[in-house]
């Protein structure tokens, strides 16, 4: 039998991962793989979150939903491990920091024929609002789907004059309101992307169109948990290395790759292998600091620095709450999970069948706007994800203001 080859695969989540789990099973058997991870657990599913309360489930994080052709590898991908996947709607809730209540409530995979009144209890007026509001959104969304199929966004290729379309750009072309794309496309997609509205306006149009013509009909699904799909990858004894970051790659002149690998287990001791092969299953920001004729390339790709927050601060949730005696005077700090799920059934009456989504924009003292979600949890718990904002114009007060904000203000490494 010919000598196996090694194979090192760099980093451990989905990807990472995946690769090796191929490779480790394939039929031939010519493979040694070792997965390296300078974590103290897989990153699959290393960051997800097990509530104190034994009747919860476990929350990943970052959720991962996937929908429709869009993410068509990832769905055979779960349907070859068979693990469990179930359909997800979501209440987007679209607030601003300076608003008491939402401005607008949007119910995914039409499981609601109307979209949701933003008050809990509306009068004429909200209803005649929420009613024309809905319908221009609806005339608005109907363009852009229309120009999606019909007009799609221009995409430079090498040796052609055509530069990549923008979403600012493609939208203005589609002559979208501004508000539309202001108070709604950016706040949802720069959420999902969760980078800065201003860096999200700047994105190849063709990013959130092919989304769009993918996903279009589909169900949002997730599996279970992370943690059933990272079993099934690491079974059959996959090796894994933890705590073991690979600092250097260099490709020889023999066609076989040097890696320079830290032992974080033993006094930091550092090592150089040699495998035939290796796989980078990492953010294109720790590449260009990895492989160096990777540089140019990766370095040019955009990343965005991202915080996740598990808690159970209500107050942040004030805007979908309605409550009545006795809680109606009950400081928000102070709701259990069970009041504040319970003050939210005006909204999301079968908390069971939808999960709330809340949009809120923030600006900062400088101007820059970002958009964070929060998740609801089915056991009360939340989960804030949000972009690491760096001020374009640094002032005295941006220190203070990221404070107020548990957003980290830490010069870009």
């Amino acid at each position: 039998m010919a000598e196996r080859q090694k194979v090192a695969v760099v980093g451990s989540g989905m990807a990472g991962l995946a690769a090796a789990w191929a490779l480790h099973n394939d039929p031939s058997g010519k493979f040694d793989v070792t997965v390296y991870e300078k974590g103290n657990a897989c990153a699959l599913d290393g960051y997800s979150y097990t509530p104190p309360d034994a009747q919860s489930s476990r929350i990943d994080i970052p959720m991962r939903v996937f929908s429709g052709e869009y993410y068509a590898n990832l769905f055979k991908l779960v349907a070859e491990f068979n693990v469990p996947a179930k359909p997800r709607r979501f209440l987007f809730v679209f607030t601003r920091e300076e608003h008491d209540r939402p401005y607008f409530i949007h119910a995914s995979n039409k499981h609601r024929i109307f979209p949701p009144n933003t008050a809990p209890n509306p009068s004429i007026y909200q209803r005649v609002r929420h009613l024309l509001l809905s319908l221009t959104l609806a005339l608005c969304y109907a363009v852009f789907a229309f120009g999606v199929k019909f007009f799609p966004p221009g995409v430079g290729r090498p040796g052609e004059t055509t530069e990549t379309e923008t979403i600012e750009h493609y939208c203005n072309r589609l002559y979208l309101p501004q508000f539309f794309l202001n108070d709604y496309l950016v706040p949802l997609f720069s959420s999902v992307a969760t980078c800065s509205h201003d860096d999200f306006r700047s994105f190849p149009a063709v990013y959130i169109t092919d989304y769009k013509k993918y996903t279009s009909g589909n169900d949002h699904n997730s599996v279970t948990t992370m943690q059933a799909m990272q079993e099934k990858l690491v079974s059959n004894n996959l090796r894994i290395k933890l705590r073991h970051p690979i600092t250097n790659i260099e490709s020889q002149p023999d066609g076989t790759v040097k890696c320079t690998i830290i032992d974080l287990d033993n006094g930091n001791k550092e090592s150089i292998q040699t495998f035939a092969k290796v796989i980078t299953a990492t953010s294109s920001h720790a590449l260009a600091h990895l492989y160096e004729p990777a540089r140019p390339m990766a370095s040019q790709l955009p990343i965005c620095e991202a915080e996740v927050v598990v808690h159970t601060d209500y107050i942040i949730m004030s805007h979908v709450i309605s409550r009545k005696d006795p809680l109606a005077k009950k400081p928000l700090s102070q709701l259990t999970a069970a009041e504040f799920l319970a003050s939210t059934e005006w909204l999301n009456p079968a908390s069971g069948t939808a999960d709330i989504l809340a949009l809120q924009t923030r600006r900062s003292p400088s101007g820059e706007e970002w958009t964070e979600a929060t998740h609801v949890h089915s056991s009360g718990i939340l989960v804030t994800v949000r972009p690491v904002i760096y001020s374009k114009k640094p002032s005295p007060v941006e220190a203070a203001y990221g404070s107020m904000n548990k957003t980290p203000r830490l010069p870009p490494s």
